[in-house]
């Protein structure tokens, strides 16, 4: 049985460079051998709606109610 490898996507305000990621991951790894989290760390750019439409993207969508330092 193959690994199972998780990619953690911390954003903040960078929609794009997070899909780009997302893009990439989908072509270099088997779905069946990856999880996708995403995790919005208070994204004031739209990126929280964005996410939370299409989370057919990735595997876990995690939201954060306030900028951690």
């Amino acid at each position: 049985m193959p690994r199972l490898v998780s990619f953690v996507l911390v954003n903040y305000n960078h929609m794009s460079g997070i899909l780009s990621a997302i893009n990439s991951i989908n072509q270099l790894t088997p779905k069946k051998q990856r999880e996708i989290i995403v995790i919005d760390n208070a994204s004031t750019d739209g990126s929280r709606d964005f996410f939370s439409n299409f989370t057919w993207l990735f595997e876990k969508l995690v939201f954060e109610r306030f900028l951690l330092a």
